[in-house]
């Protein structure tokens, strides 16, 4: 049986318990403050550490991909384990990592590198993560693993709401919501991930509605009755984040929840008070 190892990249956010039994392998992303001082997501700052300094800072963190160097190393360090590779990473329109990840690809002479837009980030990047993962195990083949990769695209969602836009319109990655610059100085837009961008789904004026119409807007898209992945994302607010919890609970038929804090690089781009939901559901 051919043995293939999972790459991603930290803003998946996947609990690191579920990474050794699935063959997955993490390349983070850089959290840069000011000119000097320069983290690796996930490992060299945690989650505590950066909302609390993003609270006090004056001086806001700005972030960046994954070097070609930096996957290059991960490659070469599994490949004496493995067959072959699949990458599975943040959206193309969110991140440069994916061009970062195939040059290293188009480098690495000693395993083959398979490198995937997720199109996605967060858990619902973590879920084709996982779901892939599951189809290595029972030893399908990568081409079949990367037709599953595609086939999960249109049936991910990743629906979120923000405090502010300001943290999106500073980080470049404000896509369709730019359009609600200006408009109001207190909403709670209602966002999605779409076709690899970030686009509005609708204002939302308090945190109570918003929490209401973003279930809403996932039981529109799924069948409640059936089993479904979900996962609840919170950037510095972990009572809200366990409320959605328990409404998802309540009101869908959960496969699986994972319920977690949006990891550095995420947080930057959108500030805290965001709370998200991520959900996939087979056909």
């Amino acid at each position: 049986m051919t043995r293939i190892a999972i790459v991603t990249d930290s803003t998946a956010g996947l609990p690191y318990d579920l990474f050794a039994e699935n063959h997955i392998y993490e390349v983070p992303l850089n959290i840069n403050w000011g000119d000097d001082e320069s983290y690796k997501d996930r490992v060299e700052m945690d989650t505590t550490a950066f909302y609390r300094r993003l609270a006090t800072t004056t001086i806001m963190p700005t972030t960046s991909q994954p070097s070609i160097g930096d996957f290059t190393a991960q490659f070469q360090k599994l490949a004496p384990d493995y067959d072959e590779i699949v990458a599975i990473l943040i959206s193309g329109d969110l991140s440069g990592t994916v061009d970062s990840a195939t040059a290293a690809a188009a480098q690495c002479r000693e395993i083959p590198v398979h490198v995937i837009d997720s199109r996605f980030t967060s858990l619902a990047q973590g879920f084709m993560v996982l779901e892939v993962a599951r189809l290595a195990r029972e030893g399908r083949p990568v081409p079949e693993l990367l037709q599953a990769a595609e086939a999960m695209k249109p049936r991910l969602i990743a629906h979120f709401f923000v405090d502010t836009l300001e943290f999106l319109r500073r980080g470049g990655r404000i896509g369709g919501a730019a359009a609600l610059i200006g408009t109001a100085l207190k909403i709670h837009p209602l966002l999605q991930i779409a076709d690899g961008r970030i686009e509005v789904l609708e204002k939302v004026h308090t945190r109570k509605r918003a929490i209401q119409r973003l279930l809403q807007s996932v039981v529109n898209r799924v069948d409640p009755s059936k089993p479904v992945q979900m996962g609840v994302v919170h950037a510095d607010d972990p009572q809200e984040a366990e409320r959605v919890a328990a409404l998802v609970r309540e009101t869908f038929s959960v496969e699986r929840l994972l319920v977690g804090e949006l990891s550095p690089v995420i947080g930057t781009h959108v500030g805290p008070g965001t709370i998200g939901l991520l959900a996939y559901q087979h056909v």
